[in-house]
């Protein structure tokens, strides 16, 4: 009976960003291997390393939470009918759940006379 191990994300930011950065700068000098012998980080230039720093915080950090926002809330405003039917249609099964519990309609009364 061994121990389940639980896995959990890296959800820090730097360590995120560090991991992102240096993938983008690998494909990076792969890209461009052609056109430069440098292989490393070190030798990448302060413009190269910011180029690349750039479009790491473009895309990470401004542009993919901005486009799963606007997914996220399209998704919802699309779903609120069929959300609001649902909810209606809870209401009622409740309703009728619990008057067939306490048997509230099983004996009807007869109406007022004025």
């Amino acid at each position: 009976m061994g121990k389940e191990v639980l896995n959990i994300p890296d959800l820090r930011v730097e360590q995120t960003f560090k991991r992102a950065v240096a993938k983008e700068t690998k494909e990076y000098i792969i890209k461009n291997k052609a056109t430069f012998p440098r292989s490393t980080i070190t030798e990448l230039t302060r413009v190269e390393k910011a180029v690349i720093c750039s479009k790491v915080i473009l895309r990470d950090i401004l542009v993919m939470p901005f486009l799963q926002s606007v997914a996220w809330t399209g998704f919802l405003i699309v779903l609120k009918p069929w959300l609001r039917t649902t909810v209606t249609f809870g209401r009622k099964m409740g309703s009728s759940a619990m008057d067939l519990i306490t048997g509230r309609n099983l004996v009807k009364s007869k109406p007022k006379s004025i």
